[in-house]
């Protein structure tokens, strides 16, 4: 039997010598050492017989080479396919749509606010009416900031546990919070209603995250939001923290020793994590623009973050997740994921709010009235003939943003990090050797 570099693998010869190796649709990776780089470049570039020997039969065992007889492009769409289409439901969800804080960047306008009992009453009854037909359920709590309406999250969330344990079926759920209410109660009250996984962001150190995320009324929030996440990592349980962090280019220059405290007090605590982002100049009115990246020049600068980061000895699966299938899908190409704003109306994505293409329709006597149409609009690609023979199409499909795409007459982006995600896994890998 003769086994093929797989059209879903690719490779990176690091400065040392040393062989990097992808494969987007196991998710696998693996460093080779120099010594065995000539023998492994002539395998790619020339396949192999059988499994000729043990490290063969790892290369095969973990993806990177594939039975030349197998179509494989064909195999693995049907296999994705099926997975993206049979995929459990999962329900952004807006309890409260304005903000105690007023962040610099911000795109929302506020314009709404608590939602009502009767949008909660739908809400319930739209799970009661289709979770049997759902593999699993999950829930993301967004904003405005879902803590000034901790009373709608607790109730909801009560009534999603007991639906789930009823049908028998997996319910999972995460909260995206500025962390200014995230006592240690509060997190112990998340915590209880089965919401176990956490992104809170801070921008860096005091000054800055201060100058970006102030309050209304322009006050300081960042030794509040620190000492919250303090007190979370206190809680003896399992959950999962991201801090985020949006920067400038001004803002990186003075982040290192910011990431040394940080670093102090989470590094121990595998629970804890840091994702970068950096803050594009299309998407302000700033007159600081040439603080701002654009898209093009930023992932340099994400990838000298990340790597800080990992010498700090935090991890980088967050971002290392982003090579397995479907990691670089967006939850707005889902055809069972939908953002539910406060006022009962449906979208897709929650970057988007007020643009028309973006609202689907109403949640109504249980069930969503929405514009096929538009649905259609965010949920079908058709994809590119260089995505069809891209190494990376496991892991994007050709949807990484349903709305950069619908911007782009129908053209779909390459993910941002497509480019970086050897160097990511460079970093990863040869840390823990």
């Amino acid at each position: 039997m003769a086994f093929v570099f797989s059209s879903y693998s690719t490779y990176s010869v690091a400065n040392n010598g040393d062989i990097i190796l992808l494969n987007s649709f196991a998710g696998s990776a693996a460093k080779i050492d120099k010594k065995q780089a000539p023998e492994i470049m002539k395998l790619i570039q020339g396949g192999m017989r059988d499994r000729e020997n043990k490290t063969c039969d790892v290369l095969i065992k973990h993806g990177f080479f594939i039975d030349e007889s197998i179509d494989e492009r064909k195999l693995v769409k049907k296999i994705l396919d099926f997975e993206r289409t049979n995929a459990g439901a999962n329900l952004t969800i807006m309890p409260h749509e304005n903000c105690n804080f007023r962040c610099t960047y911000c795109y929302e306008d506020f314009a709404r606010n608590k939602m009502t009992n009767e949008v909660v009453s739908e809400i319930k009854n739209y799970v009661k009416n289709n979770i049997a037909q759902w593999p699993y359920f999950s829930t993301s709590w967004f904003g405005g900031e879902p803590l000034l309406a901790l009373d709608v999250v607790d109730e909801l969330s009560r009534e999603f546990i007991s639906q789930s344990e009823r049908q028998a079926i997996e319910y999972s759920s995460g909260i995206t919070t500025n962390g200014f209410f995230l006592t240690k109660t509060v997190g112990k009250k998340l915590l209880d209603l089965e919401i176990d996984s956490f992104q809170i962001t801070l921008d860096g150190p005091s000054k800055i995250h201060n100058q970006q995320r102030p309050l209304i009324s322009g006050r300081e929030t960042y030794d509040k939001v620190y000492r919250n996440i303090l007190e979370l990592a206190g809680i003896d349980s399992e959950f999962s923290v991201v801090i985020r962090v949006n920067f400038t280019k001004q803002s990186t220059q003075d982040v290192d020793l910011w990431l040394k405290r940080l670093s102090k007090d989470f590094t121990g605590d595998k629970r804890f994590s840091v994702s970068f982002h950096p803050i594009w100049s299309v998407c302000q009115s700033s007159n600081n623009s040439s603080e701002l990246y654009s898209i093009e020049d930023s992932e340099q600068s994400v990838y000298e973050l990340m790597k800080r980061t990992k010498e700090l000895g935090f991890s980088l699966k967050h971002h290392t997740n982003a090579l397995a299938p479907h990691g670089n899908v967006c939850y707005a190409s889902m055809p069972n994921e939908f953002v539910i704003g406060s006022d009962g109306s449906v979208y897709k994505c929650t970057v988007a709010l007020n643009d028309r293409r973006n609202k689907l329709g109403n949640i109504i006597n249980g069930q969503f009235e929405l514009d096929n149409e538009l649905k259609n609009q965010w949920e079908e690609v058709e994809e590119l003939q260089q995505c069809q023979t891209c190494w990376y199409q496991a892991s994007c499909q050709s949807r990484c943003c349903p709305l950069a795409t619908i911007n782009n007459n129908g053209f779909p982006p390459c993910p941002a990090n497509k480019d970086g995600i050897i160097e990511i896994y460079n970093t990863e890998i040869s840390s823990n050797d």
